[in-house]
């Protein structure tokens, strides 16, 4: 799983996740993912948490009690966890163990990162301050995705969010510029008054 002379390190092929958390045993999660990255969305309940806590659970340095993790649906509870690397390596984290030895080189490596956490280092932004989702959506996770316009023109959304921008600025700028021109002509128009002594 590490580095080893240049060549690049296993990453997951596919992971497994049955009676564990939001996935009974019998509608477990089977992922596959080639080595790509992952990114989970979906409503309050869909299983986000679930997937996070597996993996974690499965790259944890220490040993991980897997038992409390079940589906409360199930009955005898057997939580299993499976992750198959691209070097066929696989994985498994159930009540008879952990692969703590096979995961320690992938647990000091491995960057599990909350939302909030992704947030900040995507806005420079703390916990406590209110991010714009809008902007990290846009600037951040679909800059590079491309979408095809009339005529079949492909741009990406960070050129079309980049011309947005633009195109709100200089109305920006345009509607300052009157505003000020109108606000000099009315104090042209206002006469001074000054108080004069008799």
């Amino acid at each position: 799983m590490a580095d080893s002379g240049g060549e690049s390190a296993a990453k997951i092929a596919s992971i497994y996740i049955s009676d564990f958390r939001a996935f009974p045993a019998l509608a477990p999660a089977s992922l596959l993912l080639d080595g790509k990255n992952l990114l989970a969305w979906g409503e309050n309940g869909s299983g986000k948490s679930s997937i996070y806590r597996a993996l974690r659970g499965l790259f944890s340095v220490e040993a991980q009690d897997i038992s409390q993790m079940c589906n409360v649906f199930s009955d005898p509870a057997e939580p299993s966890v499976k992750a198959t690397l691209t070097d066929k390596t696989e994985l498994h984290w159930s009540a008879a163990g952990h692969p703590t030895a096979n995961v320690l080189d992938t647990a000091r490596k491995s960057a599990f990162l909350s939302h909030t956490r992704l947030i900040e280092m995507n806005t420079g932004r703390t916990a406590n301050d209110a991010p714009n989702l809008l902007t990290v959506t846009v600037e951040k996770l679909l800059a590079d995705y491309e979408a095809t316009m009339a005529g079949g023109l492909r741009r990406t959304v960070g050129e079309l969010w980049a011309e947005v921008n633009a195109a709100l600025s200089a109305a920006y700028s345009i509607a300052r510029e009157h505003v000020v021109r109108r606000t000099s002509r009315k104090r042209s128009r206002t006469p001074a008054t000054s108080s004069m002594k008799a």
